[in-house]
């Protein structure tokens, strides 16, 4: 996960922290962006507030989630539909797909 922002001051440190622990520091831009990994493997799930000092204080809000399930059918989902996205274009294009593609470039 990572933390993009701006309006730091120039070429500031950046710490980010949630809940008194640091999670994230870098060093903002010449324009003030800045942009760090965000380490949030100690928070709990629920929303929390990140705030950022960097010469001025900046907060947002960040929501845990935690996915309890992933199953080998998800995967299996996935898989049949890339097939079928295959088996399609080759019905579409029984002559290949090179030559429709050379001819939207210019070349026959």
């Amino acid at each position: 996960m990572a933390s993009t922002g701006y309006g730091c001051d120039p070429n500031a440190d950046v710490t980010l922290s949630s809940e008194g622990m640091v999670v994230g520091t870098t060093t903002s831009d010449a324009q003030g962006r800045f942009q760090t990994p965000l380490d949030v493997s100690n928070l709990g799930i629920g929303r929390h507030n990140v705030v950022a000092v960097c010469g001025v204080t900046l907060a947002a809000s960040l929501d845990v989630y935690l996915v309890t399930h992933w199953t080998s059918s998800s995967v299996l989902t996935i898989i049949m539909a890339f097939l079928m996205t295959i088996v399609a274009m080759l019905y579409l294009y029984p002559n290949g797909l090179s030559r429709r593609v050379g001819r939207l470039i210019g070349r026959d």
